[in-house]
């Protein structure tokens, strides 16, 4: 059920389908993980950690996001959250291409070859899906990011969420 009441008809569907997208992302990594595919074992050549690991907690951000997504009241807020992922995720690619890591991102963990789709198929999903949270939540933080201002902000600390 969406709480969020500060939020017009098709942006309710625009939140769910945000939502939806982190969801299936999150539970595919998880997937991956409870695996045993060779690449799980090999590390992150941009944040040094093993793919179980970084898949794992990915996983569990993008579910916090996507529950935050649908229970907030703010729209704005909404966008800030897919901004923030967004950019997270841009960071992350602009740093392995700098870095010329050989490996590919393990956005989809290996759902993405169970699926039939080849690497460049899988790459051009993952672009997809951040343009759209980036393009998303920069239409949500401008269109309602107006109403908020230091002179109500203590009005949104103690709405309820």
């Amino acid at each position: 059920m969406c709480i969020a009441t500060g939020f017009r008809h098709p942006e309710r569907y625009l939140i769910y389908s945000f939502s939806g997208i982190l969801v299936l992302t999150a539970l595919s990594k998880l997937y991956t993980v409870m695996g045993n595919v060779r690449m799980l074992d090999l590390y992150d050549p941009v944040l040094l950690l093993s793919n179980r690991r970084l898949l794992t907690g990915v996983a569990v951000i993008e579910l916090f996001c996507a529950m935050l997504i649908v229970r907030t009241r703010h729209p704005w807020f909404a966008g800030l959250i897919l901004l923030w992922l967004g950019a997270n995720f841009l960071m992350y690619r602009v740093a392995v291409s700098l870095g010329g890591a050989i490996t590919p991102c393990p956005c989809l963990g290996s759902v993405g070859g169970r699926l039939g789709l080849s690497q460049s198929a899988t790459d051009v999903l993952m672009h997809s899906i951040l343009v759209y949270f980036l393009a998303g939540g920069l239409y949500l933080l401008v269109r309602h990011g107006s109403r908020v201002s230091p002179a109500n902000w203590r009005n949104l600390q103690k709405s309820p969420s």
